[in-house]
Order: structure tokens, then sequence, then C-alpha cells
């Protein structure tokens, strides 16, 4: 990492921020990267996962379908509170 890819990465930290302008990745040229994870870049991030939930389609299905049935409170409080806002 270099010395003004740092600088910013740790300007962005304190502010709470969740990316930032850094060096190009070496992939696809894209320079913004996340705060708290060291991936390549948000961009080659994105392509990774829409692979990985390609090829891992069924994984990915049951994982959400329990997290649907162990969050079934949560959903349905959320669910009303957009209803609110999205009235108001």
């Amino acid at each position: 990492m270099s010395k003004s890819n740092f600088m910013l990465r740790e300007l962005a930290i304190p502010k709470g921020m969740t990316t930032f302008i850094g060096s190009p990745c070496r992939v696809c040229s894209n320079k913004v990267r996340r705060v708290s994870e060291n991936t390549p870049c948000v961009e080659c991030d994105r392509r990774r996962a829409r692979e990985y939930r390609a090829k891992n389609k069924d994984a990915c299905n049951a994982r959400s379908k329990q997290w649907m049935i162990d969050n079934h409170e949560y959903r349905i409080a959320y669910q009303k509170s957009r209803r609110v806002s999205s009235v108001a």
C-alpha cells in the first residue's frame, strides 16, 4: 500500500466512511476501495460475489431462507417501519 493510499484510508476511518479513493486496482483500474476489507476494489469484490452466487445458487438460497425464518420478527418490524416512513 502506498503512503498516500494509506493516508486516505486513515482519514476515512475516523470519519466513519465505508469506502475511500485509493490507488488503481490491478485488475480493473477502479480506485474505490473498502475501509474494512482487504479486497482489490469494490467492483472486483462485487464481481467475485456475483460469481460465487452463480456457482452456489442452492447454498445461497438456503442461507437466505434460513435467515428469513430466524429473523421473522425483525423483518415484520422493518416492513412496518418502512410503511410508516413512506406514508409520512
